[in-house]
């Protein structure tokens, strides 16, 4: 039986039996997968170096019957190390890949492979907020999914005045005109900056940092709101 080879990462790892361990990837060239990874709780497997949590590594597999196949070989790519040693970005990281895992297919495109890895590749960088990669990375996922929030123009059709504050509407992901509202003008900006620069790039907006925490916290109840957490 032939292999395929891929580059992958982990969304979910589960032990089976004594010594196995089920994994959930998500692979650049064949979308999402299921292996076993025999023998991999082992002292002396060589199959574990491969496969660590918020790593990219090179894998062969072999296709099975019923959806689940066989890991063959393991190869680290990159190890984004700097996750690990910080609660916070440990924490964002490993929900922004469940919220993967639950919006995926086993048919899907590699658009969301290169989506996680930048985020690994921002939120290991320990000069960038972790509030920013968590607000910049919910934002490029609601435009994947298609649950796109209205930046270009309010909810009366038109564009975005400095001088006019604005509300979120949460059923409708757009911003509504409203003077007693807490959405200032230059939040919008900045979430439109999210859809279309990287968080290194941002780094030079000035209160990037406070921009980025009420952006998270208005971009993960917009997410939540459209797409309820699926425990899997």
């Amino acid at each position: 039986m032939v292999s395929s080879r891929t580059s992958a990462i982990i969304l979910r790892r589960v032990n089976y039996g004594e010594a196995d361990r089920i994994l959930t990837l998500l692979t650049r060239d064949y979308g999402k997968i299921a292996v076993i990874a025999k023998g991999v709780r082992k002292e002396k497997s060589k199959l574990a170096g491969g496969i660590e949590l918020m790593c990219e590594s090179d894998i062969s597999f072999l296709k099975g019957r019923g959806g689940l196949g066989t890991l063959v070989s393991t190869q680290l790519i990159r190890h984004f190390g700097n996750i690990h040693t910080n609660l916070d970005r440990m924490r964002v990281a490993s929900e922004f890949l469940k919220r993967i895992d639950s919006v995926t297919e086993d048919e899907t495109s590699s658009d969301y492979y290169d989506l996680v890895l930048d985020m690994f590749v921002s939120i290991n960088t320990l000069e960038i907020p972790v509030e920013l990669v968590q607000a910049w990375a919910t934002m490029r996922l609601m435009f994947l999914i298609g649950e796109v929030i209205n930046i270009e123009n309010d909810s009366l059709g038109n564009p975005f005045s400095a001088d006019q504050k604005y509300r979120f509407s949460y059923e409708d992901n757009r911003f509504m005109p409203d003077q007693r509202g807490d959405v200032e003008p230059t939040l919008i900006k900045f979430l439109r900056l999210l859809a279309t620069e990287s968080p290194a790039r941002l780094m030079a907006i000035k209160n990037v940092t406070e921009m980025s925490i009420i952006s998270a916290n208005l971009l993960t109840l917009a997410y939540t709101y459209s797409r309820p957490v699926v425990n899997k």
